[in-house]
Parts: C-alpha cells; structure tokens; sequence
C-alpha cells in the first residue's frame, strides 16, 4: 500500500490533472489518512502538505481557500494543527468537497442557461468545470426535441508539452458531446469555425484570470473575431489579491523526434486580464467582469 508521503508526491508531480482534481484528491488523500492513523503526526503533516502543494502550483486557488479553511479552524479551536481533532479536520475536508461539487454543478447549470444558442466551443487543457458545464449544456440541448444540430462540439487544442487535451476529448465523447482534437497552433482557424470559447480557471480575481498557456491567445482571437469567451469558475477560486504573472513558474518538459531529445521550457499557465468579450459563470451569477470593474 502506498503511503501518506507517497501519494502526495504523485499527486504533486502530475502536471495533466486540473485544479479541481488536484483539490480533490488530496482531500481523499488527507481523509483516508485521517479515518486510518488518527494520530496527531499525520493530523500535523497535513499542514506541511499543504504548503508544500501550493508551493508546487502556486496559482490554484482552491488550494489557498482550503489552506484558510484548515487555518481558521486551528485558530478557532485555539490548538496546534497536531492537537486539532481529527473530527473536525475531517469536517474542513468534507465541507469543502461538498460545497466544490454543488458550486461546479449549478455553474454547470447557469453556464446551459447562458449558452443555449451556442452548438460549437474552442477550447483548451483539461478542466472538469469545463467538462460539466458542456455535458449540462449538451443535456439541455437534447431535452423536449429542442436539439438544433445534433450533439454538442468542443474544439480542443491539444495543449502540448503534456497533450492533456487530447484526454479531455476522450472524457467529452464519453459525456456524450462531440469532440475534435486540434494543434494548439490552429486555434486560429477553428476561432471562426465556433459559437463561443470555453475555458477553465485556475485563479480569479477584479483584474484577470489565470488558466494553461494559451487561454490569452485564444481570448485575443475571439475578441477579434467577436466571439464570447465562457470562464466557468465558482466563489471557492476568487482571491483578493491579484496574482502576478511574474510568480508563474517555467516548466520544463523533454521532446525530440528522430532520436533527438529537446528541452521545452513554458510557462504552463498564464495570466489573462478580463476584456469586453469575457463571462465569468460561477455557481451564484454570470457577470461581465470587465464592465464591474473587478468579479
């Protein structure tokens, strides 16, 4: 059986998996060693594996809210995270997958209500919130005879170094939606063949966004083109503070073809600042970020 250090180790060097899987799963993680030892070792190495995972994707905010959940119930039970009861870590765990699944599900909702008229998305990466949001909208296309054009269609790039695009379109067919595998250098063209662009978020705060490399040269193609471009969130990724596109760290990732091996150094996110053609869709509202001057 792997342990506690181990798992955490997977999960920190996966670079295909979205924020809301990382999330997730280290919830798992941390519950299944919670319900297992009970012991106020593994009870104190949560705090540290927190840190540690923030330190490893430093712009996904659902770590940091979850970090200041685990915080504030120290501080509210006035102990040290190795004296905390195990109920009540448990409990933060608990809320928090909760509250992420109902918020990506009415998001999801309000993203169908929204984009009714739209049969066909660009898109990029791998996101569950994007997944959700397209397999509500291909459901409510397909309700009461109401279908247009058949099946739902995602464009996906493919998202190099890691090509976790190409998974997400398998993941899109399964949902029953139809799903088309492009290079990430023909986004450009498919921007006319599309209704709209649908992306996920990593970060969100008054000023931007930050989501895979790429979203900012598929925001600047819509706009160009007056494309609308869907930014499926929920409250659990607002921050306040505004994340800096100087804190993205570079990734480096090894290629080649005929036997020799290249070194690709990218940044695998970026930061994209809300413009005229965004919409932010959480759980509670969609907004036009640019015009309220901040989410």
């Amino acid at each position: 059986m792997e342990t506690f250090a181990h798992r955490l180790t997977k999960l920190r060097k996966d670079r295909r998996l979205g924020s809301s899987t990382i999330a997730t799963r280290f919830c798992r993680i941390c519950l299944t060693e919670i319900r297992a030892t009970r012991s106020k070792l593994a009870r104190a190495e949560i705090a540290e594996a927190v840190g540690q995972l923030i330190a490893e994707f430093p712009a996904m905010a659902l770590l940091r809210t979850l970090q200041t959940r685990l915080h504030s119930a120290v501080v509210g039970a006035g102990q040290t995270p190795a004296r905390l009861d195990a109920d009540s870590i448990t409990e933060v765990f608990e809320e928090f997958l909760r509250e992420l699944t109902e918020n990506r599900n009415r998001a999801a909702r309000n993203f169908a209500t929204s984009a009714s008229r739209c049969g066909k998305f660009l898109t990029l990466s791998s996101s569950g919130a994007v997944l959700e949001a397209s397999a509500a909208l291909n459901a409510t296309r397909s309700m009461g005879g109401t279908r247009k054009s058949g099946h739902l269609t995602l464009v996906v790039c493919e998202s190099r170094p890691a090509c976790e695009g190409i998974t997400m379109a398998r993941r899109l067919s399964r949902a029953g939606c139809r799903a088309i595998v492009i290079t990430d250098a023909a986004m450009g063209t498919w921007i006319e063949k599309v209704d709209a662009v649908i992306l996920g978020a990593d970060w969100i705060d008054r000023r931007g966004f930050i989501n895979k490399t790429g979203s900012q040269a598929m925001s600047m193609l819509a706009r160009a083109n007056g494309k609308p471009v869907y930014v499926i969130g929920d409250s659990l990724r607002v921050r306040r503070t505004v994340f800096s596109a100087s804190r993205l760290p570079l990734s480096e990732a090894k290629g080649g073809h005929g036997g020799s091996e290249l070194s690709i150094l990218t940044p695998l996110f970026e930061r994209v600042e809300w413009g005229r053609e965004h919409l932010l869709v959480t759980e509670s509202r969609i907004s036009h970020p640019a015009r309220r001057s901040g989410v």
